[in-house]
């Protein structure tokens, strides 16, 4: 995502512990759900801005946080963003599926996915996915 042409104003900043646990999930489809969420937070902040990126290891989660400095997420959105095609973008600069498909993606591995938002300064998107240690059932 660093190589994205919205990243050249965006300071990134990554930070994680040593190790995380092994747990059991697509790579994949966890790629497209942090990849969706990293999308988003640089359209949000097309003059420049810092995206924070956490990894944090929880006894029974790993959490990642997705923090950035851009225009929020107005209140009367709300949970709206997860909605099949919705979207605030213009046209032709976003379908309105990329939070919706992450969304179903964290479901099915058991985790969850939210955001906290304040209009005009920012918002901070949390995906957790369990740590298991043996492989799911289905």
């Amino acid at each position: 995502v660093s190589f994205d042409g919205r990243a050249r104003k965006v300071s990134i900043d990554f930070v994680s512990p040593s190790a995380l646990p092994q747990t059991y999930a697509v790579r994949g489809q966890l790629q497209q759900v942090f990849i969706n969420v990293l999308l988003n937070a640089l359209d949000a902040m097309p003059d420049g801005g810092t995206l924070s990126v956490r990894a944090e290891h929880h006894p029974w989660a790993i959490r990642f946080r997705f923090e950035d400095t851009g225009c929020g997420i107005p209140a009367e959105i709300g949970r709206r963003v997860f909605e099949p095609f919705y979207t605030t973008k213009e046209p032709g600069r976003g379908t309105g599926l990329g939070l919706a498909v992450s969304y179903g993606i964290v479901q099915k591995h058991g985790g969850r996915i939210d955001f906290a938002a304040r209009n005009g300064c920012g918002t901070v998107f949390t995906v957790e996915i369990p740590v298991l240690t043996e492989l799911p059932d289905g």
